[in-house]
């Protein structure tokens, strides 16, 4: 886990001395929204964002870190479409210390230094596919499932 003062030294050689992390919260475990691209005015309200202030995106990221593979929450909205809420999901994939994810869980979370994260805007998503590759003459579903849980329509 890294501290507060560890991302606001990295963030701030980025983004210079007003970087923020949000919301504010006790836990010294912090999980900001640093490097992010393309950097368009819905993403910048997302810089400083701390992923690990949401229940959703910390289980998440702790999922990816500990089985080191990528893991997809269920539907959210994304920080920078509060304004105008969309189903989105976000695609975690654990970054560790050397390129290949450790073998062992114990080495993965000893090495883990953070996630690479990929928003996806469903409704987007799914109306590229339907219009561009499925066609008019199908239609789709899709649901995620997690083990124990019952499935969530996703489109």
């Amino acid at each position: 886990p890294q501290t507060r003062s560890k991302w606001r030294a990295v963030a701030e050689q980025i983004h210079g001395p007003t970087f923020e992390i949000f919301p504010e919260r006790a836990d010294p475990n912090k999980a900001p929204s640093i490097y992010l691209t393309p950097l368009t005015d819905a993403a910048k309200r997302t810089i400083g964002f701390d992923a690990n202030a949401d229940d959703l995106r910390r289980e998440t990221m702790a999922l990816a870190r500990s089985t080191g593979k990528i893991a997809v929450t269920k539907p959210l909205t994304l920080v920078s479409d509060r304004d105008s809420p969309r189903r989105s999901v976000i695609l975690y994939a654990p970054v560790y210390q050397r390129p290949t994810p450790p073998g062992d869980e114990a080495e993965r979370e000893r090495t883990y230094v953070g996630a690479a994260f990929s928003p996806v805007r469903l409704d987007d998503f799914f109306r590229f596919a339907d219009e561009k590759m499925i066609g008019p003459s199908a239609r789709i579903r899709v649901w995620q499932a997690s083990d124990g849980e019952a499935p969530v329509a996703l489109y």
